[in-house]
């Protein structure tokens, strides 16, 4: 039953799709060792390809081009952090595209995160973690992009055409929302 089980986990996937072996376990009930095993074997036979210890992507082919889409490494980032239980942010200047508050580009991909800092390279690309304490990063991914975007910006530079615009993309979940996210966030944010 595990192995069927495992085998239509991936079966549902969306060609293209970033897992991670703790997602098929708690999707299908399956001890960590077996799971593993069986996306082993699945690698072999060409169904998926593994990406990262830990983290797997389902191909998707382009007809067009005549190969398979490189996965995308935003995608890896999350899976890496599933996989171990770590919360994940993306590094200030990406927070900023993300929010329209920029139209710049970050050069590479630097998350932080609430585990070990590390660097890894995943299909030619330079993935970055960054450790920050879990106080530094909100429990909420929302508020930990807003966070992340204005300590990048900096102090000095939030002027009131920065708040202003910044109060254009905050999620509109009343005063509330931000009395128990903020908890341990730097006291000028």
């Amino acid at each position: 039953m595990t192995a069927r089980s495992v085998s239509q986990y991936i079966e549902g996937l969306e060609d293209g799709t970033v897992f991670a072996i703790r997602d098929v376990c708690s999707n299908t009930d399956s001890g960590y060792d077996t799971v593993k095993t069986l996306l082993s074997r699945a690698c072999t036979s060409g169904r998926i390809d593994r990406v990262h210890h830990g983290v797997y992507h389902k191909p998707r082919y382009n007809s067009r081009l005549g190969c398979n889409i490189p996965c995308n490494i935003e995608d890896v980032a999350s899976a890496i952090a599933r996989n171990n239980g770590w919360r994940l942010v993306p590094e200030g200047d990406c927070c900023l595209n993300l929010l329209g508050l920029s139209t710049q580009m970050p050069a590479g991909f630097v998350y932080y995160s609430d585990g070990p800092s590390r660097t890894y390279n995943v299909d030619g690309a330079e993935l970055v973690f960054r450790h920050r304490p879990p106080s530094k990063l909100p429990r909420d991914r929302d508020m930990a992009v807003i966070v992340s975007a204005v300590d990048s910006w900096g102090r000095s530079n939030c002027d009131d055409g920065f708040i202003r615009a910044l109060s254009k993309v905050i999620p509109e979940r009343g005063v509330e929302y931000f009395d128990g996210e903020l908890d341990g966030v730097t006291g000028w944010i």
